[in-house]
């Protein structure tokens, strides 16, 4: 433990490392009003709603083969309307390494309790930090897949373990991934990302994104082939395929909230003047090598996940050495906590404890929201905190 730590002379400016919501974006925004009363079905609403998703496709640099839509929920909400609406005929893996793919894992297989002939498998670690073998990926099957795990810091490394010529379709949770890393269109067959993260706009809305092959797998398989129930939130797709007033005609299922509508195009819009995707991949990583180059500096803090090849560089786990702190077993689970509250007693940094189901330690959001200078400072009185 370090016997000495100076106590900086002022606090960070931005404060805020919650992993959703996360930070707004900061300084130079573009003012944006949204349609406020105005149905989203007028001729002005759909136009604003047109514009966000074009905002999205140019900022992700997503393939004009691809279509984008809107929907309610969250990525939670869009994810549980992808899998009622896309998966069945084929069997399908779940890779998971955290909390959400795990959760994932759960809801196919409550689907499976209704159509009996649809088979799920696990392809996952149960401890966090770790990530699976994904070699034995060999794109017979339809795959559901994390790009970042939120809750563990744990990513995919890349995306050259997908085959390029598949049966299967892959479903992506870019939940924390989408505009903090790349992502490989070419390989990834359905997308799902909501604005609350890598944009730190308000949540409530996701975005969708299909391919050329999950649009046909829909023609080939519509929504009167599904053997589960198939309420109004969960319909992507019609009996001819999928649903063109969400994928074409800018008509979401359920209303919009016009505030996180616009909250989102002025993030994006935000994005697009600092310099698109390749700006935010490049904000998030100079974020994360702030993280790296402080821990180590102090051998009392690691990451909880060893391996770099997939360490996550947006949501960023930290961990007290059980060996190095000096720290008996209940103070390395209490402590994280204390600092956390204390710091955010003294108006310092906000929200950066673990997720509830990792081990205790600290998460930092370093998405492209975050301000360097301010992370820099923020672990500054980390250490001083728990050098206290």
């Amino acid at each position: 433990m370090e016997s000495f730590v100076i106590k900086p002379e002022k606090k960070p400016r931005f404060k805020m490392y919650s992993s959703g919501p996360t930070a707004p974006p900061y300084g130079g925004i573009k003012s944006y009003s949204p349609p406020l009363g105005r149905s989203h079905r007028s001729s002005e609403g759909r136009k604003d709603l047109k514009l966000l998703e074009d905002l999205i496709r140019e900022v992700l640099e997503i393939p004009s083969t691809h279509l984008v839509g809107l929907h309610g929920g969250g990525a939670t909400g869009g994810l549980e309307a992808v899998f009622h609406s896309f998966l069945g005929p084929n069997p399908v893996i779940v890779a998971h390494w955290e909390a959400f793919g795990s959760g994932w894992l759960t809801d196919l297989r409550e689907l499976r309790k209704v159509d009996k002939s649809f088979v799920v498998s696990d392809l996952g670690v149960n401890r966090y930090g770790l990530f699976p073998d994904l070699r034995c990926y060999d794109g017979s099957n339809d795959l559901v897949i994390t790009a970042n795990g939120t809750t563990s810091g744990v990513k995919v490394p890349n995306w050259d373990f997908i085959p390029d010529h598949r049966e299967g379709l892959v479903i992506v949770d870019a939940t924390s991934g989408a505009g903090c890393m790349h992502i490989d269109w070419s390989k990834c067959d359905i997308v799902v990302f909501p604005a609350q993260k890598a944009f730190g706009a308000d949540a409530q809305t996701c975005a969708i994104v299909l391919s050329p092959r999950a649009v046909l797998c829909a023609s080939q398989f519509p929504l009167k082939s599904k053997k589960w129930p198939m309420i109004k939130l969960h319909r992507l797709i019609d009996d001819k395929g999928v649903s063109k007033g969400i994928f074409e005609q800018t008509k979401p299922i359920n209303t919009p909230a016009w505030e996180a509508v616009g909250s989102w195009i002025r993030a994006l819009l935000w994005m697009k003047d600092k310099g698109g995707l390749s700006w935010m991949v490049q904000k998030t990583d100079e974020n994360y090598q702030v993280i790296e180059d402080w821990v180590e500096k102090h051998d009392w803090i690691r990451f909880l996940c060893n391996d770099p090849l997939v360490r996550s560089h947006s949501s960023v786990t930290l961990e007290l050495d059980p060996t190095r702190s000096g720290l008996n077993k209940d103070q390395l689970k209490s402590r994280p906590g204390l600092i956390v509250d204390a710091m955010g007693e003294r108006d310092v940094a906000f929200d950066f404890k673990n997720y509830g189901k990792a081990p205790p330690g600290f998460r930092f959001w370093c998405g492209p929201t975050i301000q360097t200078e301010s992370l820099q400072l923020t672990l500054e009185w980390l250490a001083w905190f728990y050098s206290e």
